[in-house]
């Protein structure tokens, strides 16, 4: 008889959805989609971050996500960072998130490593060190020694 019962009930019962999704399609500016765009989502309880990649038609979609609160960051090459906070998800929702890029500045870091020259104590003469890497990122024409030379500070090539 329980058996019974257990069979007739079974579909009554539910399974609880213990998760919620984000999706949405990336945009730009001009409501294009907008491909292989990074779309990180950040969680403000564990700082835990889930991360998807659009495709060619900007979509995204993370799936499992406990409930909470959450923020969004979205970036791509050339386009400003977008960001949304204070995203409260419950269990069993779906929220769609369509965050929508302005064009941004491109930027590039350059360092600088800068080198002093060796002086000789004993003979008032400079000498420089030149390693292997240095001769590898140099663009010199057939890696030729005078060639290397004649881009090092001070040195003066003379033909005599």
């Amino acid at each position: 008889m329980v058996l019974l019962m257990t069979v007739l009930c079974g579909g009554a019962a539910s399974a609880q959805v213990s998760s919620g999704q984000i999706s949405g399609i990336v945009t730009d500016a001009s409501g294009a989609p907008l491909p292989s765009v990074t779309v990180g989502i950040v969680s403000d309880q564990t700082t835990i971050e889930r991360t998807a990649v659009t495709d060619d038609d900007g979509f995204y979609l993370i799936t499992n996500l406990p409930p909470g609160g959450y923020r969004v960051r979205v970036e791509q090459q050339g386009f400003k960072v977008y960001t949304e906070d204070n995203i409260q998800l419950t269990a069993g929702n779906r929220l769609s998130i369509n965050p929508s890029l302005q064009v941004g500045e491109l930027s590039e870091t350059v360092t600088v490593v800068a080198q002093g020259e060796q002086v000789q104590q004993d003979s008032g003469s400079v000498g420089q060190l030149i390693d292997g890497s240095q001769v590898r990122e140099l663009s010199l024409n057939g890696r030729n020694l005078m060639t290397l030379l004649m881009v090092v500070p001070g040195v003066a090539v003379t033909t005599d």
